[in-house]
């Protein structure tokens, strides 16, 4: 009788937390080895993301004073640097979909804050009501109804906020599945396409917290003209992916290449292009289209 085969280890337990936390940290170093030749605007993005972040870190902690009220404003401020931190390391470490998902959780801060700004008489609103009321009051479709009846624009409204719940959130997308021409995987791995587009909406999220953060913040030693300053600075980095147009993009890309694939450039240094798939070979978490 022939030996039986040889059945592969699989690991289990700490054995298999210790193999994809080295995937991560390998996926961490991949893209900050990647990122300064994933063209102009990506680069300059974090950059001024950073900066962005840096104003509105002093801004939620008091850093120019307290104003001794109850925090409302600055709570928001902080609570949102602290998830957009957060949906960076995500993305730096290959998970896409769940830095996409914590970037709604800003897009629903945004809303809120434009609201304050709207209609004054809903911050004492809020400030007046208990946990429950202000979860019945104040939620993510009432905020939007609210916005609307006042005649104000929706920083997130429906349809993005519904992209953006897509992604992690809800069921119905394949995970990981940000560049139809790689099979998608369960994070860890690089992916160009989600890192611009985890990169993109974190950063939109943020630039319009800042934007209507900065007249409510209480003090008169707020910075607002310099949070603002850095907000536009960041807006004028943001790339052309976003969870609104992601699907055309591809439809229309892949489209091209099946038509004239001689035509599709090959990426140089300095090019932003999407990558066909990763050097390297499947890890765990590889599953099928």
């Amino acid at each position: 009788m022939s030996a039986p085969d040889e059945v592969p280890y699989i690991p289990v337990g700490t054995d298999f937390m210790q193999i994809v936390r080295s995937q991560e940290d390998a996926c961490d170093a991949l893209t900050r080895q990647r990122l300064p030749f994933l063209g102009k605007r990506a680069p300059a993005l974090v950059v001024e993301l950073g900066t962005l972040l840096s104003w509105l870190d002093r801004a939620g902690s008091c850093w120019w004073g307290c104003a001794n009220g109850d925090h409302l404003v600055e709570h928001a401020v902080a609570g949102s640097c602290g998830t957009v931190r957060a949906g960076l390391r995500l993305a730096y470490l290959g998970f896409y979909d769940e830095a996409l998902s914590l970037s709604r959780f800003v897009g629903e801060r945004a809303n809120l804050l434009a609201l304050f700004k709207a209609e004054p008489a809903s911050i004492d609103h809020w400030r007046n009501g208990d946990e429950s009321a202000r979860r019945r009051d104040f939620s993510a479709v009432r905020v939007r109804v609210a916005l609307e009846k006042a005649g104000k624009p929706i920083p997130t409204p429906e349809e993005r906020y519904r992209q953006l719940s897509s992604f992690g959130s809800h069921p119905g997308r394949t995970p990981q599945r940000h560049d139809p021409r790689i099979p998608p995987r369960m994070g860890g791995v690089f992916n160009e396409a989600g890192l611009l587009l985890a990169l993109n909406e974190l950063a939109r999220g943020l630039i319009l917290v800042a934007a209507f953060s900065a007249p409510l913040l209480p003090g008169k030693s707020i910075p607002r003209r310099e949070i603002v300053s850095a907000a536009l600075a960041t807006a004028e980095q943001i790339g052309g992916a976003n969870v609104m147009d992601i699907d055309g993009l591809w439809e229309t890309v892949t489209t091209a290449e099946s038509i004239a694939p001689s035509l599709i450039k090959q990426p140089q240094v300095g090019e932003s292009s999407i990558e066909a798939e990763n050097a390297s070979p499947p890890p765990f978490g590889h599953h099928p289209g």
